[in-house]
């Protein structure tokens, strides 16, 4: 377990995560994070991909179209539903 570190927040509401834990998460710039708020405490996770449709995070049966991710069988589905529309 790393120990607590106290950081500032800048005039535009920003901190600067320890290299030390975005280290040991596997963080790396510019990458997206999930940030909560859970009965008063600030949460960061890493961000989890997932289907924009079924919410599934099943990372090696999503595809990304335009940057949003749809998982295959969501894909399947709306295509499916596409082509009964012809």
């Amino acid at each position: 377990m790393i120990k607590g570190v106290v950081r500032q927040v800048d005039q535009l509401g920003r901190i600067v995560l320890p290299k030390e834990m975005r280290r040991s998460l596997n963080i790396e710039t510019g990458e997206p994070l999930d940030i909560y708020l859970r009965e008063g405490i600030i949460s960061i996770e890493k961000c989890k991909l997932q289907c924009a449709i079924c919410g599934s995070s099943e990372e090696n049966e999503l595809l990304t179209i335009d940057g949003i991710h749809i998982c295959r069988e969501c894909a399947t589905k709306v295509h499916s539903v596409w082509e009964s529309k012809k």
